[in-house]
């Protein structure tokens, strides 16, 4: 039995609960989780008004959104930007799209019209920049006060008025995603990016760093970090956005960065924070539809705080793009954690952290995967071809006391849901 493709919500819930019938019969006590109902927030002009106000007439705008492995409902709100624009006097020519990319790979051209949607497509045409942290032109900033050297695409250093849009979930080492992250990684240098996720570790410890967590800001270098380099761009406004599994849009946020992302964190917290009331034997666990292992790894780090210590995780995650990172699989071929710090004593790098956790976590996993065995091979997971071998892997591997009736925890949304 192979678990449906597309990885969502109810469909990978039954297909699980029917393998977990399948291998444990009904010797298993089978919980499940999922992030917090709530009704669809509304979205209007009205509620654009703040950052249809932050440009002025005559002015030139860039609008950074997010590439196609963040969902922020961009193409929903774009429009009513750009017609807000409009009648305030800014001229459609004076007006581009800047896709914040960071190091992640460009998007295809079809996925470029699924992020901006056909009305803005047709009233932006061609003034769509994708910014790529090695290749793009990018300016010299400054150093923040942990020593990152700030540098960021020029089209925001060279036009008046930055108005970001951004989505807003858990992130195992930002604390959450959005607000900040739109400049910096998103449209900052590769130096820039290597030196603020170097934080990520602490070298004299040899571990991640203890303030380094998910859903904490303060205290935290890493977001810190971000916080005061994405300061030196002054961003005239900012839609923050939280959508549920679904993508269906929980909550809209319109105003300052900094105050739309911390309305739109809270209002995270609220619905993707799960309470657990005990650890589970076996942690079944979806990347939903994440492209690659760069991005399947945060469902891995979410499910890693559901399962005991002598548990199992299973993981699906379809990864068709690969690991979908060169400097990823270089980092991994170290082979061990204490070599892969050794190697970020040496020298920032944008995916040494995640290898790091990749191969911490990867111990007690086991992994459904469309990669390739040498691949799949490099995360320290052990393979599986369907969900009921992964299942019957995992029973195997639990101790003796433990098989009779185990715990299973069901996470058909991991990519999106934290135990707390």
């Amino acid at each position: 039995m192979q678990p449906p493709r597309d990885r969502s919500g109810t469909d990978f819930a039954a297909a699980t609960a029917a393998a977990v019938r399948e291998v444990f019969a009904d010797s298993a006590t089978v919980v499940e989780m999922r992030a917090a109902p709530c009704p669809e927030a509304p979205l209007s002009p009205g509620i654009l008004q703040p950052a249809v106000d932050a440009v002025d007439a005559g002015e030139r705008v860039v609008v950074v959104v997010s590439d196609h492995t963040r969902k922020t409902g961009a193409a929903a709100i774009l429009p009513m930007l750009l017609d807000g624009w409009r009648q305030r006097g800014v001229r459609p020519e004076d007006i581009a799209v800047l896709i914040a990319c960071g190091s992640h790979r460009a998007p295809t051209p079809d996925e470029v019209g699924h992020i901006l949607g056909p009305p803005a497509m047709a009233l932006v045409g061609n003034r769509i920049v994708i910014h790529d942290a090695f290749r793009s032109d990018c300016v010299p900033l400054g150093r923040t006060s942990r020593g990152t050297p700030v540098a960021v695409n020029r089209l925001l250093v060279e036009t008046p008025a930055v108005v970001t849009i951004g989505g807003v979930v858990f992130h195992y080492f930002a604390g959450f995603t959005g607000g900040r992250k739109s400049i910096v990684p998103g449209a900052a240098a590769a130096a820039t990016i290597a030196a603020n996720h170097s934080l990520t570790i602490a070298a004299d410890a040899g571990t991640f760093h203890p303030a380094v967590q998910l859903g904490r800001l303060a205290g935290n270098p890493v977001a810190e970090d971000l916080e005061e380099a994405a300061a030196f761009v002054p961003v005239r406004g900012s839609v923050q956005t939280v959508l549920d599994g679904t993508g269906r849009l929980a909550g809209v946020f319109t105003g300052s960065l900094a105050e739309t992302h911390r309305q739109a964190c809270n209002l995270a917290r609220r619905l993707f924070a799960c309470t657990l009331a005990a650890k589970a034997d076996v942690v079944v666990a979806s990347a939903g539809a994440a492209r690659n292992w760069v991005q399947s790894h945060k469902a891995l780090v979410n499910a890693s705080r559901a399962v005991r210590e002598d548990g199992v995780i299973v993981l699906d995650a379809p990864c068709p793009e690969a690991l979908g990172s060169q400097s990823l699989e270089q980092w991994l071929r170290r082979r061990t954690p204490s070599a892969i710090i050794a190697g970020i004593a040496e020298s920032a790098d944008i995916n040494a952290q995640t290898a790091l956790s990749t191969l911490l976590r990867g111990r007690q996993t086991v992994l459904v995967t469309q990669m390739t065995a040498d691949a799949a091979a490099l995360t320290g997971m052990r393979p599986a071809a369907t969900l009921p071998e992964a299942l019957r892997q995992a029973a195997d591997r639990l101790p003796p006391q433990r098989r009779p009736h185990p715990s299973v925890l069901l996470m058909p949304e991991a990519w999106l849901t934290v135990p707390a």
